[in-house]
């Protein structure tokens, strides 16, 4: 079965031959851009043959146009980039010509941060928080979260009908134990979220979830019950789920991704062949094989071996 079939099955709960598999990583700072961008995740796609790649954002995270925010008001000056800009040519350039160094054997998903996300990056934690949870500055910052959210909407079209990615994969945030209360986050947060992954939705039906969280874990996962993607990241290091209770806390969530802890004292950066080997096979037997990929729930360290990630794949084809 060729990469493209078995992921789509999987993602569709439909028979494969077995679980796909993946990791990603952040490549280096001299490796965000251009061709050392495209070349360091075809480096990775070829040393560790996985199945589907997430190609990352970084080089595209600042959206604040320089603009630095202090007073609530000037939530209402920024100017986000525009989508007829290099800050989304070069992206384009860059999944585009990804797909043609693989010759579009794999699926490749876009990653991207939601824009709520993508303004704690941008802008901090500490003055986004001061300003969501203030009854008087709240207001500029919504305002900035709306326009944000409709920029990444389009950004999100831009992506899904000028490229070949067959989807995206956004990292939620804003559960964690610290920030906004429950009914904050389904006020403030919910909206732009699910509006950003309904523009998606409505483009492709295979979207991901990179459920995230900023620290201060476990994450309160029930917040994202009611969200919908083709498969989500499970954490069952920092959350308190496991692979096998993930299907039915995530009822509009076909497919699952994680097993593999990612942290420098983890199997996959320090075992044995044997060691990897067998937590893979162990995965599936937990998760069951159907609408399961094995791989990790966050984004692996930069040394990690990539050997380490193809012995993944090697026990997966032995099963």
């Amino acid at each position: 079965m060729d990469k493209k079939t078995r992921v789509f099955n999987t993602l569709d709960r439909k028979p494969a031959d077995r679980p796909p598999f993946t990791f990603w990583q952040h490549m280096t700072k001299e490796a965000e851009l251009g061709q050392p961008c495209i070349a360091a995740h075809e480096k990775l796609y070829r040393d560790t043959n996985i199945d589907l790649v997430k190609m990352m954002i970084d080089g595209y995270r600042d959206v604040s146009g320089g603009l630095k925010i202090q007073t609530s008001s000037e939530w209402r000056r920024v100017v986000f980039p525009k989508p007829d800009s290099p800050f989304i040519d070069g992206q384009l350039e860059r999944i585009n010509r990804f797909i043609e160094a693989i010759g579009d054997e794999a699926p490749v998903f876009y990653h991207s941060f939601t824009p709520f996300s993508s303004m704690r990056i941008t802008w901090g934690n500490d003055v986004v928080f001061a300003h969501l949870l203030d009854d008087e500055a709240r207001p500029d910052f919504l305002y900035a979260l709306g326009e944000l959210t409709k920029r990444f909407e389009e950004f999100t079209g831009i992506f899904l009908t000028r490229t070949r990615a067959c989807g995206m994969m956004f990292t939620l945030t804003g559960t964690e134990q610290n920030g906004v209360s429950d009914a904050q986050h389904a006020e403030f947060i919910a909206p732009s979220d699910k509006a950003l992954i309904g523009a998606a939705n409505k483009l492709s039906p295979y979207n991901m979830l990179h459920m995230c969280g900023f620290g201060n874990r476990p994450n309160r996962l029930h917040l994202w019950r009611d969200y919908t993607a083709a498969a989500a990241t499970v954490d069952v290091y920092e959350d308190t789920i496991t692979l096998a209770e993930a299907p039915s806390l995530f009822p509009h969530i076909r497919a699952f991704m994680g097993g593999f802890d990612i942290t420098p004292q983890s199997l996959i950066v320090n075992g044995t062949e044997e060691e990897i080997k067998a937590h893979a096979a162990a995965c599936v037997k937990e998760a069951g094989a159907a609408g399961y990929i094995v791989g990790a729930a966050n984004t692996a360290p930069r040394d990690l071996s990539h050997e380490h990630i193809r012995w993944v794949g090697e026990a997966l084809a032995g099963l």
